[in-house]
């Protein structure tokens, strides 16, 4: 597993409502979504995603989004939605039009 060199990117936006409760919410999501981002994969996959969150928490603090890049794992977050939570309730079976590229996200 690489974890380095990393790559940081915080926002310069700070995040306007409660620091700390911002911060303990951003710390249970992350936390919740490590384990399914690392299930199935190895070991190293929870390890290298537990450092991104660490790296997230020390040079993205009180900031509305971040990113990490790792050579082995990337973590990103942002207080915005960026990606279609309607895609969860869309069905598989569902063909493309014609002519287009449909991704459905499944969480």
């Amino acid at each position: 597993m690489e974890i380095s060199p990393p790559f940081y990117m915080c926002s310069g936006n700070n995040v306007s409502a409660n620091y700390d409760q911002f911060s303990q919410d951003l710390r249970t999501l992350l936390d919740s979504q490590r384990g399914r981002a690392a299930a199935g994969g190895s070991l190293y996959c929870s390890a290298c995603l537990f450092g991104a969150m660490e790296d997230i928490r020390n040079y993205c603090a009180g900031k509305q989004r971040g990113i990490v890049i790792k050579p082995s794992c990337n973590l990103r977050f942002h207080v915005a939605l960026f990606y279609d939570a309607t895609a969860d309730n869309v069905s598989n079976n569902t063909p493309a039009a014609k002519g287009t590229n449909a991704i459905k996200l499944k969480m």
